[in-house]
């Protein structure tokens, strides 16, 4: 909720001085009789109140804008390019950017009629407030307390037909929790307020669009607060939230922009060597950087603390949003895929291993199968890692190992929940328990078996299975290249003889017959250039290593091998790469997510407070105790986490990574590991 103990100190200094004293309010923000609501406003105008914390913001800027649409292409393009300004006429010179704007008048509220603005059906708009006098009491403003770092935003959503937008246009509330939200769930499309793009279509598209519906998560605009409630099984984290909300409000409630907390907001929230321009800007950095400077900036959320409750207790680990969703009957997750319309396939098991089953959550954690999932018949017993066949086969299908059963099996979605033997390929059977799925090729399945010592590939389209490679000593982990299709294995050698291996052109070259790999528990990927990870438990560490590929034959190597023991690593985990190149690594060890990016470099941070082990929590979203077992970043830059004993069987981290194509098998085939869709 929102408070101010400016608010409860000047009330008695308001009845007895019979006057206003700069920087209180005894008037309630929100009110269905609010009088600075327009009286009759026509149903696509859009108006609402301006606020820093509990102070109205008067003479700012307001801006309509649309995160713009984008031919994709390679790389970045299509992302963090110049947001669309909607307003087409206006009595006002323009301003940021050239952009047609509206006045907040001398009590914050703003209106932006229907003729004068435009949007286009599908286009997601979000309102962006800037500048503005914060301090002198309502009905006053003055010029030489206009804050140029005061930057706030609130989502509108997707625009429909004839400038429909999904929300209630005549009571818009925007301030810092609404930036929050907006910021966060809008980070992996935006380079700062003003610059916030998508691609036009697909799964880029697709993207932006689930973002826009998970900030509906984190604030109602109508309130300029948390939502007063949730779906079934969605835990919002709204501790986290104002916290981050009051850290801005010290800024945006100062005299100007050298006032109150905004030098040391703008220069900790420095991005990509780029300072921002206003509090909005810093929050969308403050999501691209959820573990930089918390120690400097937690003690500025206190100053004012408008929002409450807040954490106050100690410094949280990082400032990470992280959503804990428990709906479909889940009990202990194992592991979590995306596929290609953003919905969570999540492997739960019962605590003894006794049962399992496949939980679907759609991109906001609602599920979308039966309560308890789809058992299969009992045959996915103590599931373990699941693996979705690439999109272009439809139906959506996952594979997966059910270390009980010593067996894969084909799940679907919109399965009755007892029956998953909807394709003609039988089960796969295992030599013993290690037998897990990885990315599919074509309609393979490619399955390192450490009970037999062997690779194999598996047509899941014919049920044929070949013995891809053999004579390995224990392979463990697998990763498929994109350009060639080289298979990668991570043998653990019996804890003896670790190596790791390509197989290219049916052909196994040792890449690195000493590499540092300890033995069992290891997890592998392939990033940006051809990378490959590998995480290793018995050295506690993720390491990073170039390839070298040379020759009209390509035979591989491993050329440079960077160990990473910082950033939160401390009993490594199953690994993914996103969008950006950027490696995220689940750790047990203390109950957290590393980030490490393309170079190897620790993003997320080191040990510092609340007893974890560093890395991203979200004030433990991700519980101390805990154990966090698998990972997974979705087309939106969300990050997917399971975790078992405490909790929320799933937490969704908002906008902290990169856009990435899911599901995987996707960008194996089409060559786009770790790039945005």
């Amino acid at each position: 909720m929102r408070f101010s103990w400016r608010l409860s100190a000047c009330v008695a200094g308001f009845f007895a001085a019979a006057s206003w004293i700069a920087g209180c309010s005894v008037a309630p923000i929100h009110s269905t009789s609010n009088p600075l609501q327009p009286s009759t406003p026509s149903t696509a105008t859009v108006s609402g109140l301006v606020h820093g914390g509990q102070w109205p913001v008067k003479g700012g800027q307001v801006y309509m804008l649309a995160a713009s649409q984008v031919t994709p292409g390679a790389g970045d393009a299509g992302y963090g390019d110049p947001s669309t300004s909607l307003i087409s006429s206006s009595p006002n010179n323009p301003g940021v950017n050239g952009w047609n704007y509206v006045l907040t008048d001398a009590n914050g509220k703003f209106i932006v009629p229907s003729n004068t603005y435009s949007c286009s059906p599908g286009q997601q708009v979000y309102l962006y407030a800037v500048n503005g006098d914060s301090i002198d009491e309502p009905g006053t403003i003055s010029s030489q307390n206009m804050n140029s770092a005061i930057g706030l935003m609130a989502l509108l959503g997707e625009c429909g037909a004839s400038n429909s937008l999904p929300t209630v246009h005549a009571d818009v509330e925007i301030n810092e929790v609404t930036t929050v939200a907006a910021a966060y769930a809008l980070a992996g499309f935006a380079t700062d307020a003003t610059d916030i793009s998508s691609p036009a279509s697909g799964l880029g598209y697709l993207g932006i669009q689930n973002a826009v519906k998970n900030a509906a998560l984190l604030a109602d605009i109508n309130i300029g607060d948390i939502p007063q409630s949730e779906p079934s099984g969605v835990t919002v984290p709204s501790a986290m939230i104002y916290t981050i909300a009051d850290i801005l409000a010290a800024c945006v409630n100062g005299q100007n922009s050298l006032s109150g907390n905004c030098p040391t907001l703008m220069a900790d929230e420095t991005y990509n060597s780029t300072v921002p321009s206003d509090t909005a800007s810093a929050a969308i950095n403050m999501a691209h950087q959820p573990g930089a400077h918390v120690a400097d900036l937690y003690p500025t959320a206190a100053a004012d603390a408008v929002f409450q409750p807040y954490i106050n207790s100690a410094a949280p680990n990082d400032f990470a949003i992280g959503i804990g969703y428990s709906d479909g009957g889940l009990r202990a997750p194992t592991a979590v895929a995306v596929d290609a319309s953003g919905n969570a396939w999540v492997t739960d098991t019962a605590s003894d291993g006794s049962s399992g089953e496949v939980i679907i959550l759609g991109p906001q954690g609602s599920a979308l199968t039966p309560t308890g999932g789809n058992t299969c018949s009992g045959e996915l017993a103590q599931p373990s890692l699941i693996s979705l066949i690439p999109s272009s086969s439809p139906p959506e299908t996952a594979w997966v190992a059910s270390l009980t059963q010593q067996t894969l099996t084909p799940v679907q979605l919109g399965g009755d929940g007892g029956n998953c033997q909807q394709i003609p390929a039988p089960d796969f059977t295992c030599a013993l328990r290690w037998c897990y799925p990885y990315i599919t090729v074509g309609s393979s399945l490619f399955i390192p078996d450490n009970g037999r010592q062997n690779v194999y590939s598996y047509d899941y389209t014919t049920g044929i299975q070949n013995t891809y490679w053999s004579g390995f000593q224990s392979p463990m982990a697998l990763a498929i290249d994109g350009p060639t299709q080289d298979i990668w294995v991570a043998d653990s050698g019996g804890a003896v003889n670790p190596a790791i291996y390509v197989i290219d052109n049916n052909t196994v070259d040792t890449a690195n017959g000493n590499a540092p790999i300890s033995g069992a528990g290891n997890a592998m990927a392939v990033g940006l250039n051809r990378s490959v990870w590998v995480t290793d438990v018995g050295n506690n560490s993720a390491y990073l290593f170039s390839t070298d590929f040379t020759g009209a034959t390509p035979t591989a190597s491993l050329a440079t091998t960077i160990q990473n023991t910082s950033g939160g690593i401390n009993n490594p985990g199953p690994i993914v790469i996103d969008g950006a190149g950027t490696a995220w690594v689940v750790d047990g060890g203390g109950a957290n997510i590393a980030a490490i990016s393309s170079s190897g470099t620790a993003l997320s941070p080191d040990a510092v407070a609340m007893g974890t082990n560093g890395g991203y929590s979200g004030n433990q979203a991700l519980a101390n105790g805990g154990t966090p077992t698998g990972i997974a970043v979705d087309p939106s830059g969300n990050v997917w986490v399971t975790q078992q004993n405490a909790g929320s069987p799933v937490v969704e981290f908002i906008g902290i990574a990169a856009p990435t194509i899911t599901p995987l098998a996707d960008a194996v085939v089409n060559n786009t590991i770790a790039t945005k869709p």
